[in-house]
């Protein structure tokens, strides 16, 4: 079994491709700010534990959008994943799944539905903070956020989410990059 280092997910090094929640492989260890003993710990869970562990807190969000200049379609859906990182609601996503949106849906693991609101949305780095609208009736599992600065290239990633308005898939990968900026499209590569 390869061996992992454990971190918990920071705000930057969470990604959301294709509807998933991308993690380290390691997620939710309450590893300390700056790099010590603590942070370097080797994780040797199965896949299945982290996703038993990891799942609950992994959300599936529906966005509807009102594009009045669209004659042919004017209402646009759109879906994404997010985790909760707060007790109190808060869902860590990406910007892209909720820009613009005028009703934004949230449905929790165990099927529970809210409305939910944004709090914060940054499109430079593609990342929302979006709270839910209501009271659960449990306490909400959390992933609380982290810091990133360590990772490294070719550690193993584990990715859960709803992509494509699938159910809670997990797959796996490897950091294959850090602080790459991607072109908008394959073909606009800036020269220097």
């Amino acid at each position: 079994m390869r061996k992992k280092r454990i971190w918990h997910i920071g705000y930057f090094s969470m990604l959301m491709l294709a509807g998933f929640t991308v993690l380290s492989s390691n997620l939710w260890a309450q590893a300390p700010e700056e790099d010590t003993e603590e942070s370097s710990k080797i994780c040797n869970k199965p896949f299945t534990q982290i996703y038993e562990e990891i799942s609950p807190a992994v959300v599936f969000i529906s966005v509807t959008r009102i594009d009045p200049l669209n004659l042919r379609q004017r209402v646009k859906r759109s879906l994404g994943s997010g985790f909760i990182i707060h007790e109190k609601g808060l869902i860590l996503n990406n910007s892209h799944v909720v820009d613009e949106a005028q009703v934004i849906k949230v449905t929790l693991d165990d099927g529970q539905k809210f409305k939910a609101k944004i709090i914060g949305n940054d499109p430079i780095y593609d990342i929302a903070l979006i709270q839910i609208l209501g009271k659960p009736k449990n306490v909400l599992p959390i992933i609380p956020p982290g810091n990133s600065s360590n990772l490294k290239v070719g550690e193993e990633v584990v990715a859960i989410g709803n992509p494509l308005g699938l159910d809670q898939t997990l797959t796996t990968g490897v950091i294959s990059a850090l602080n790459r900026r991607l072109p908008e499209s394959a073909l606009s590569i800036d020269q220097p």
